[in-house]
């Protein structure tokens, strides 16, 4: 039998009804209690292996901890009940649209655990069944953003033409002012290259053939060459250059760039094309990429349920014992019992038989 511990205002034994009661599912005392104290020897562990630099791990130690080795806290109960319920509520939502996680999908979860902790033999150094509902939440929770984000699609319609061309023209709006400084280049793989293509520029050769002659064989080249848009601060970031005082037809360098640390550079002759930016039918390509006609699928990965599980909240019927305390709404959690003269993560609950 589960029972409040005997401090001062305690409500006394109380029996085996459930700790809450999700529409027809119940989830027990003996289940929130048993999920708490995994919460805490997670907890712990991971405070010995000295991963609470800030502390913060501490203080939601405490908020678990009843008055005795048997016990927990109410509130950190009523946390755990929180969750709880929350999952309950989506793995119905799941079951309805036949969307529930599979042993595949929970087997990619503790992969993913064994290599974010060195190995399988370490994850097993974890509380087991801390770990067995990290698993099964995460499953229900990445599940549950999938098919809402597959929801959110179905009411995304391809834009018409005025609609496309109205957000490209926003976004050049937007970006073409702080791109004012267009630059052309010729890339080469070598120093000695880049001498000798502004060479052969200086000498009168046109810019951009000479820049295509060192394009590899098969790769497109672009009609008006290697161009690109940016600031003036950006360009000097970039290349290491002072471009404030060119004037437009000024050719420069050879310039090294490299793209990322460690990798080699290549080096780069410039032509200065425009200190005014791109007109919006020279930017259209990039504009076109930018907007596609048909948007693309929402990132499940990165989708925002939280709009939709807001809703399946509100419908479900959620009865929380008052043990546990009482189920908010508004804060769609359970709030704790505050026990008269007691602060509230005093008020313990322990396993049955204990």
């Amino acid at each position: 039998m589960i029972g409040a511990s005997a401090c001062s205002g305690g409500t006394g034994l109380v029996g085996t009804s459930p700790a809450a009661t999700v529409d027809d599912a119940e989830i027990s005392q003996a289940e929130v209690v048993s999920a708490t104290q995994a919460t805490q020897r997670f907890y712990e562990y991971s405070i010995k292996q000295g991963q609470d630099s800030d502390g913060s791990l501490s203080g939601l130690l405490e908020d678990l901890k009843g008055q005795s080795s048997y016990t927990v806290g109410t509130a950190g109960a009523a946390n755990v009940l929180s969750d709880m319920i929350v999952d309950e509520v989506i793995r119905q939502d799941l079951a309805r649209h036949d969307a529930l996680p599979t042993k595949s999908d929970k087997d990619k979860i503790r992969k993913e655990l064994e290599s974010s902790v060195g190995s399988a033999a370490e994850l097993k150094k974890f509380d087991a069944e801390y770990v067995k509902r990290y698993i099964e939440k995460r499953a229900v929770n990445d599940a549950f953003r999938a098919r809402a984000a597959a929801e959110a699609d179905k009411d995304v319609k391809p834009l018409t033409d005025k609609e496309r061309e109205a957000k490209m023209r926003e976004l050049y709006e937007q970006t073409a002012p702080g791109r004012p400084l267009c630059l052309n280049a010729i890339q080469s793989s070598t120093e000695a290259e880049a001498q000798a293509a502004r060479a052969r520029v200086d000498g009168g050769e046109d810019f951009l053939a000479v820049s295509k002659s060192l394009v590899p064989a098969g790769t497109d080249f672009p009609d008006k060459g290697l161009v690109a848009c940016l600031s003036f601060d950006e360009a000097k970031t970039a290349f290491g250059q002072d471009f404030s005082k060119v004037a437009v037809g000024d050719i420069l360098g050879p310039v090294p760039f490299t793209s990322q640390q460690g990798a080699e550079p290549v080096y780069l002759v410039f032509r200065v094309d425009s200190l005014d930016g791109q007109t919006y039918e020279e930017m259209l390509p990039e504009l076109e990429q930018a907007v596609p006609a048909q948007p693309a699928a929402t990132d499940p990965t990165t989708f925002d349920a939280s709009k939709a599980l807001a809703v399946l909240l509100k419908k479900a019927d959620i009865e929380v014992n008052a043990v546990f305390g009482r189920w908010s709404d508004a804060k769609q959690s359970v709030v704790p019992p505050r026990v008269p003269g007691e602060p509230v993560t005093t008020t313990a609950l322990a396993l049955p038989g204990s």
